[in-house]
């Protein structure tokens, strides 16, 4: 792998939520992240002491990589509790009869509709971004273009008609959609305005997050091969229209290497909760499968390798492709 490093043609391999640094990150750790081109991580907010020991750690990773890149993880606007010093009730979406609308478990849907929301989330921007760290930029999660319909009461699978304008009328979907992604538009066009050109804003966007383009240095295919891969019957997407899309993000506004990065580890389970309810020891053996499904591996490499000269593939254990090449 260490041979991979300094070839400018070869595959570049991301670590998306699975390898975070952190400051009390042992040797080993350190020279194992250093493997990989791109990490995505969440950097949390601690003593400053261990936040200069986090800092020389990441500092470690670009000596033993210098092209390496590091972003620091936002969450999307479906994954915030009530409650938090960021967000008052206003700035969660309601549904006509003014209850709140559950997404990941405990949280509830922010309302992109609303000009509070969208400044309170610039805020906890500017106090989560990495000031003084060693850090490239920042990653959002969750900014496929439209409502957040597949977040919408994801544990409990009931349908629910959102009210963003507090008119008590349900809202019609495709006015939903038009609303969400000026919303996250304007986020990302007030992050770039603010922190200039430099850093990199990478999204999970998806396939259609075209609206994004303007602003990010590359977007997540995330889940997009296996509509190709799954033998279920999970095919909303040709090859054809999955590399039209992962072509069109070959380039970035800011001339800078592109960001874009398909997920290559192959997915078999596409409903949230059955690996909520199986028991651990099954749900590993589950997840080991996956792990372990080089052949998806390499098609997804292989697939990545037919777009921009700067692609980053998606690891998300220690134990898969890029532990194998």
């Amino acid at each position: 792998m260490a041979d991979l490093w300094y070839r400018a043609d070869a595959p570049k391999i991301a670590m998306i939520y699975g390898q975070n640094p952190r400051w009390d990150s042992s040797r080993a750790e350190l020279l194992q992240a250093a493997k990989y081109d791109l990490i995505i991580t969440a950097l949390r907010q601690d003593t400053p002491e261990h936040m200069q020991k986090l800092n020389d750690n990441l500092k470690f990773i670009h000596e033993m990589n210098p092209r390496n890149i590091t972003v620091s993880y936002i969450a999307g606007a479906c994954e915030y509790h009530r409650g938090t010093k960021y967000f008052s009730d206003d700035c969660f979406v309601r549904t006509p009869e003014g209850d709140f609308i559950n997404s990941w478990p405990g949280s509830c849907l922010l309302n992109l509709a609303n000009p509070d929301t969208i400044e309170a989330y610039l805020n906890m921007i500017d106090d989560l971004w990495p000031h003084g760290m060693d850090v490239d930029g920042v990653y959002i999660d969750c900014m496929n273009p439209g409502f957040d319909w597949w977040a919408a009461e994801l544990e409990s699978k009931k349908k629910v008609d959102a009210d963003a304008d507090g008119d008590g009328i349900a809202d019609d979907l495709a006015e939903l959609d038009r609303k969400w992604t000026e919303g996250k538009e304007k986020i990302l066009a007030a992050v770039r305005q603010k922190y200039g050109k430099e850093p990199y804003i990478l999204v999970n966007g998806n396939m259609y997050a075209d609206y994004a383009k303007p602003y990010a240095d590359g977007t997540i295919f995330e889940g997009t091969l296996d509509h190709l891969c799954l033998s279920e019957a999970f095919t909303k997407y040709s090859f054809d229209e999955i590399m039209q899309q992962y072509q069109l993000w070959g380039e970035t506004p800011s001339g800078r290497p592109n960001c874009t990065y398909i997920d290559v580890t192959p997915g078999f389970d596409v409903e949230f909760n059955p690996a909520r309810t199986r028991p651990s020891d099954e749900n590993n053996r589950f997840l080991q499968r996956g792990y372990e499904s080089l052949r998806q591996m390499r098609f997804g490499l292989a697939f990545s390798l037919l777009g921009a000269s700067f692609i980053i593939a998606f690891d998300n254990t220690e134990n898969s492709i890029s532990s194998n090449m």
